[in-house]
């Protein structure tokens, strides 16, 4: 259970620095009132929509694996505790 926990941390993590990433990307775009600027975007519209699209694709890996821990406690859990709880005694 704890390696499903570090997984979600870690998940939550990444997911939240891609999107910390693309949002802070718009506020330094140059604006198209501002041509002559030669700043480059930190991150590309093709940059911003791969992390987007990463972000989706590893919360979906964490809820399928959420999915997993959720059915083995369902099929496990109470013998599991069970078995825990008769060899704490």
């Amino acid at each position: 259970m704890a390696d499903f926990f570090a997984l979600t941390l870690d998940v939550c993590n990444g997911v939240h620095t891609c999107l910390e990433i693309v949002n802070s990307s718009g506020l330094v775009c140059p604006s198209d009132d501002d041509a002559a600027s030669e700043e480059v975007p930190a991150v590309t519209v093709v940059d911003a929509e791969h992390l987007l699209r990463l972000s989706i694709a590893v919360v979906t890996l964490l809820r399928q694996s959420a999915e997993q821990e959720i059915s083995w406690i369902n099929e496990h859990g109470v013998a599991h505790l069970q078995a825990l709880k008769d060899s704490a005694e």
